[in-house]
């Protein structure tokens, strides 16, 4: 095979290489979701409920749940960390007039991963107006958001 052709095969595949190399980055980083935790809360008679809902990757970064460093969490390991979860979410919430209990976990599977979900209660009411200080994650992931509906 002559010099020329070899060089323009090497060509064609280097290209071929980094195309699939940009698409696979490319794709990685469109798989990447933005870290979301998502609260619910009800008022009625005087008591507000809670739903809490925060993803079990972002909970992992910030506190060691995976306890034996397998890479792989287990309802064990979360059932141990609970205490923890809820120190860490009830600390990084402030909802004016509201001291909130947890009284309830579950475990939800989403299309983006695993979910910690907190339910708790407290003696107030809120309205669209209460004000309200989120800082869940706060100085560790800039990208953090909590989304609420109330």
């Amino acid at each position: 095979m002559p010099a020329s052709t070899r060089s323009e095969r090497a060509a064609v595949l280097g290209g071929i290489a980094l195309a699939l190399a940009l698409t696979a980055a490319a794709g990685g980083a469109q798989a990447h979701k933005a870290s979301d935790a998502y609260l619910f809360m009800a008022s009625d008679g005087g008591q507000t409920r809670l739903r809490w809902d925060i993803a079990l990757r972002d909970l992992d970064a910030v506190l060691p749940l995976d306890a034996d460093g397998d890479r792989q969490l287990t309802w064990g390991e979360v059932r141990h960390a609970w205490p923890q979860i809820d120190a860490l979410a009830l600390s990084s919430l402030a909802v004016a007039g509201c001291r909130f209990s947890v009284d309830g976990h579950a475990l939800e599977q989403r299309n983006d991963g695993a979910y910690a979900v907190l339910r708790a209660h407290a003696a107030c009411s809120v309205n669209a107006a209460t004000p309200v200080r989120y800082e869940l994650f706060h100085g560790v992931d800039p990208t953090h958001r909590g989304l609420l509906r109330l």
